[in-house]
């Protein structure tokens, strides 16, 4: 009898199944770092368009930033320009506008007798102009007479007294902004 002590040969190629199952684990890794891969690059990708379009709006607003920082200079430089006029100003305005108009009003208000209404009052350049009407022309007549008693108003002149149911005046005048002690009356139409 014989033995045979060989091993008995399969006849095919034979695998081992651990070799099989590090194939696989090995494909299965490469394909997950594939896939991790295209991920990141999309995400890569992404980022990289939302820097563009951030660099973008960056780039907008700075250039907005510089146009306000321009305006804002301009403002400033015309604020400036509008207190020197201003200041100018103030030095070259009369008195009167600063203090007179009281002084002005408060005389009228001591002189104008109490049927004398005044319908309109304007004071410019040391000019005096009153328009409005009376109970009578004696009444008006007084009124001219106190006017002329002031020392604060001078170089009075009637131009229109207007008789009707109420007697309307017309008056202009300077105001004496110095001690002057110059009045003159002179009479312009009457009409009746």
């Amino acid at each position: 009898m014989r033995v045979n002590l060989a091993k008995e040969r399969k006849q095919g190629f034979a695998v081992n199944k651990s070799y099989i199952i590090m194939f696989i684990i090995f494909v299965v890794l490469i394909a997950s770092m594939y896939i991790y891969y295209s991920i990141m690059n999309n995400r890569v990708a992404n980022y990289e368009k939302q820097i563009e379009i951030a660099n973008e709006e960056l780039e907008e607003l700075q250039k907005k930033r510089e146009e306000y920082l321009t305006l804002k200079e301009e403002i400033r430089s015309l604020e400036e320009e509008i207190a020197k006029r201003e200041k100018s100003q103030e030095k070259r305005l009369p008195t009167l506008t600063k203090q007179n108009w009281n002084i002005t009003l408060l005389e009228l208000g001591k002189i104008i007798p109490e049927k004398v209404m005044i319908n309109s009052l304007n004071i410019n350049n040391e000019k005096l102009s009153i328009r409005g009407y009376g109970e009578s022309s004696r009444i008006i007549s007084k009124f001219l007479d106190n006017l002329l008693e002031s020392e604060h108003i001078i170089n009075i002149r009637l131009n229109q007294l207007q008789n009707g149911e109420d007697v309307s005046y017309n008056i202009t005048a300077d105001i004496n902004s110095g001690n002057s002690n110059l009045r003159e009356v002179n009479s312009g139409e009457e009409e009746n």
